[in-house]
């Protein structure tokens, strides 16, 4: 169950105000007071919350790298268990990160201005219900100078309410061998290998959509093509699909490698006419979560669904895909989707 607060918070160094409005919610919310609605009695569903980190779809860092961490809340306790977050993960999260000699790595100065501004952002309540778990992933090389190599222990901090708050929860520790950062030839390589690894493994249909989005956004063409069965994927673009139904048997391997992949890849040809109307990378989302899984085993098919959140501009918008998956030689491969369009919001 998850409620949201619109909550107007400025923090201006030590000093916090914060004003709340409710809006359409049951008696039972609007008649709570100020204090209650911002700030969680440190008894408040203590003892029932676990906190945990871990490394997420990585095992070898270098300086210069991404460093992806997972944070995962579980409500171990039998009733359910309400916390705040705030839309800006900074006021909620946190971590203290270590060397060998126990000094603390500093906050990034991207980390400090965004924590240090003068201005309104909303929170969300949420409720988690006997054994459920919310979950969230952050970059912590944007939250922290992490430009040194050698060995780190992270700890992540959780703060249900916000860090204005009295309580704060401190999760495992998670070793960190930070290498130094490598020649682009070292990177290719390292690449490679990762995609070699991907075609072997034995993915779920979810974790094969979650690579292949996660590719995409990245720009990284060459594993998001490990995912799809282009014979089927390019069916579903109009032009594409058209060319290659007309193409001979020894030709349509041709209209895939010169023509579809450029266009996924955003290439214009030579001659300035795009094989589709829509660019491709009007299917990059900035953002997205995977809602579902349904497994067909036996005709082998599946489907994944997505909600994925699009920035056009000052407009934000989410679509849900549906992604359409069939096995073959026990591998899951994209061969389709669908979308339907959920909201549209414009924003500053």
């Amino acid at each position: 169950m998850k409620k949201i607060k619109s909550v107007c918070l400025f923090l201006f160094f030590t000093f916090s105000l914060l004003c709340v409005y409710n809006i359409g919610f049951s008696q039972e919310n609007t008649n709570r007071t100020l204090q209650q609605l911002v700030f969680l009695d440190d008894e408040y569903c203590s003892g029932d919350l676990s906190v945990s980190i871990q490394f997420y779809n990585r095992s070898i860092y270098h300086v210069g790298d991404d460093i992806i961490i997972e944070f995962k809340i579980i409500n171990t306790g039998l009733e359910p268990c309400p916390f705040y977050t705030a839309f800006n993960p900074m006021f909620t999260f946190d971590f203290d990160i270590r060397t060998t000699r126990n000094r603390s790595v500093v906050h990034s100065r991207y980390y400090t201005i965004n924590t240090t501004q003068f201005e309104p952002f909303m929170i969300d309540e949420i409720v988690l219900k006997p054994n459920e778990v919310y979950g969230i992933r952050i970059n912590i090389t944007e939250w922290f100078d992490l430009q040194q190599h050698g060995t780190y222990e992270i700890r992540g901090v959780f703060f249900p309410g916000l860090k204005t708050g009295s309580r704060k929860l401190i999760s495992n520790v998670l070793p960190l061998d930070l290498r130094p950062s490598y020649t682009e030839e070292i990177r290719v390589a390292e690449k490679e290998r990762e995609r070699s690894e991907l075609q072997v493994v034995n993915l779920a249909p979810y974790e094969v959509v979650e690579h292949m989005l996660t590719a995409l956004q990245n720009d990284d063409y060459e594993t998001y093509f490990i995912f799809l069965k282009f014979d089927e994927f390019i069916l579903q673009f109009e032009h594409a699909g058209n060319r290659y139904r007309r193409a001979n048997f020894k030709n349509k391997p041709l209209v895939i490698e010169n023509e579809f992949k450029p266009y996924l890849k955003g290439i214009v040809p030579d001659t300035g006419e795009p094989l589709e109307e829509i660019p491709f990378s009007e299917h990059v989302p900035n953002v997205f979560e995977i809602m579902e899984t349904n497994i067909q085993w036996r005709d082998g098919t599946a489907t994944v669904t997505v909600m994925e959140t699009f920035t056009y501009g000052t407009l934000q918008e989410e679509k849900e895909y549906t992604y359409y998956l069939r096995l073959y030689n026990e591998r899951w491969k994209v061969t389709g989707y669908d979308i339907t369009n959920k909201s549209r919001l414009s924003v500053k």
